[in-house]
């Protein structure tokens, strides 16, 4: 609505500072934006997509700590004479709870054409332990009548 009122006043960068400024809700800074991702698995590894338009591998920067994915960017726009700009510079900030079987320190990251793409590889799953536990009346001790031994599955498998 404003820019039809001002339509002729384009070229005067004071009157296109205050568009812009009036598109932003009045706010010259934008906060940090959410970017859409995917995530699925692939080939014993996470693999996740975020979508940040315009991103270059320098604007960008990934944390690892206790499970927790980080991303956060800064995507910036060249500052030019546009005749017509609807494509922002923009912060993004994502926060992504991760498995606990993700080896987040081994992590590889790649970005093209605006999509960063991570894959996480994960930890071979252990085979179960089976464990017998002596089970007494109620009211006996609870310590077993003869010593328990900690077997796994495995070896249980090849007696039967």
């Amino acid at each position: 609505m404003a820019d039809s009122r001002f339509s002729d006043y384009r070229t005067d960068p004071l009157v296109r500072e205050m568009l812009r400024v009036i598109g932003q809700g009045g706010q010259a800074q934008r906060s940090a934006q959410s970017m859409p991702i995917n995530v699925w698995e692939e080939g014993g590894m996470l693999v996740l997509e975020a979508a940040m338009p315009g991103l270059r591998p320098e604007e960008v920067e990934v944390l690892c700590a206790e499970n927790t994915l980080t991303i956060q960017a800064e995507v910036t726009i060249p500052d030019r004479d546009y005749l017509h700009q609807e494509l922002p510079g923009t912060r993004y900030f994502r926060q992504i709870a991760m498995p606990a079987d993700c080896l987040l320190e081994e992590t590889a990251a790649q970005v093209e054409h605006g999509l960063l793409t991570l894959r996480v590889p994960k930890a071979r799953r252990r085979h179960p332990e089976r464990v017998r536990i002596q089970v007494n009346r109620a009211g006996e001790p609870a310590r077993p009548k003869r010593p328990v031994r900690a077997r796994k599955a495995t070896e249980l498998a090849e007696e039967s």
